[in-house]
């Protein structure tokens, strides 16, 4: 709102219109770069606190629904920018809908205010101490220095791995993203033409990321453990770009936006977000907003430059060619890091000490 208002002031001309001036084409490039940045920030310390209140266990269960949220606020913004970009072409549309954005961000605010009163309060007669992770508990300070983080991360290889696997994502996604914006760009001309095509894209994987959060991730975490469901998300990657480099159509990419999307968000995320549940809590807070955002935007760039490289060679099948050993990589990352994480549960460590007792065994068997 204030760089809306203060383009305003400047005559810098309406964001996304033929009035658009070096001004406004500015405060709009501020304000995409900053709205990512906070964006992956604050989601960032809501599923650290997210990773406070749940244990692993309760984690596999309980994160694919709490991501389900997320994923319908997501749907609905979607299909709303759908309609209103096709019953309107008006030069004030990109301003109302940044406005009615900054309104809800608003809400989110209080929301979550809410929620860390309503943590405090429960945390132990809701939850209770043998339900929670080992964290300090809501509403405690952590303290430390500016890098911890870095240290952190520096100097756990658990952690490295979370980070690796988080830059490979970031690179998979700029690489689709810029795809998908070729493909768009070329086959529409107008503003409303080319927002209501992003948001068709954003809409359709939104909705099939929400029905496979509520009835398919969980079994899904549940039986193919941590590792193995991580692995689904460069697997997809690799099957999308090998038939979008037989069929470059639009068609074909927006089932492989929705595919991607979908389990980047309905599976890969929870799924993710439970390594966390395993890693104390100063170390959690302090090194989480540095990998989701700092090395998630490293990624984000690294991508960027590999499609300028690879498209200025024209072949989407030399892209195949260079995502395969890139998907094998990150999906033997992906098995890796379930297995440290089972290392590193305390709860997982009974099942591989020996045989069970012999009342366990029963119990087990009933």
């Amino acid at each position: 709102s204030a760089l809306l208002f203060v383009n305003a002031q400047a005559g810098g001309g309406l964001i996304g219109s033929d009035t658009e001036t070096p001004l406004a084409r500015g405060v709009g490039y501020t304000f995409y770069v900053w709205l990512s940045t906070i964006n992956l920030f604050s989601t960032s310390l809501f599923w650290a606190f997210m990773a406070d209140i749940f244990n692993m266990s309760q984690g596999k269960r309980m994160f694919a629904f709490i991501a389900a949220g997320g994923t319908l606020g997501a749907a609905v913004g979607g299909w709303a920018s759908y309609f209103i970009s096709n019953s309107t072409d008006s030069d004030y549309l990109p301003m109302a809908l940044i406005l009615t954005g900054a309104a809800l961000f608003v809400v989110a605010i209080v929301v979550m205010l809410r929620l860390d009163e309503t943590a405090v309060r429960s945390s132990h007669s809701r939850l209770g101490e043998t339900s929670r992770s080992p964290v300090t508990m809501p509403g405690q300070r952590i303290g430390g220095g500016f890098f911890d983080g870095l240290t952190a991360v520096g100097t756990s290889p658990y952690l490295i791995g979370i980070a690796l696997f988080i830059v490979c994502m970031a690179v998979s996604n700029t690489l689709i993203y810029f795809t998908q914006a070729n493909i768009v760009l070329i086959d529409n001309d107008t503003f409303s033409q080319q927002l209501s095509a992003f948001a068709l894209f954003d809409a359709l994987a939104q909705t099939l990321t929400l029905l496979t959060q509520i009835f398919i991730a969980t079994r899904v975490i549940r039986r193919l453990g941590v590792g193995w469901t991580l692995a689904i998300l460069p697997l997809v990657t690799l099957a999308g770009f090998a038939v979008l480099a037989i069929w470059p159509i639009y068609g074909v990419m927006a089932i492989f936006q929705a595919v991607h999307r979908t389990t980047r968000y309905a599976l890969s995320r929870p799924t993710r977000e439970t390594l966390f549940t395993v890693v104390p809590p100063s170390e959690r807070y302090k090194a989480k907003p540095l990998i989701d955002v700092f090395l998630y935007r490293g990624g984000d760039l690294a991508g960027a430059g590999i499609h300028a490289l690879l498209s200025g060679l024209g072949s989407l099948g030399l892209m195949v060619a260079a995502v395969t050993p890139f998907a094998a990589v990150w999906s033997a990352l992906s098995v890796a890091l379930g297995r440290a994480q089972t290392r590193r549960d305390p709860a997982q460590q009974p099942a591989d000490t020996g045989p069970l007792p012999s009342d366990t065994r029963a119990e087990t068997a009933r």
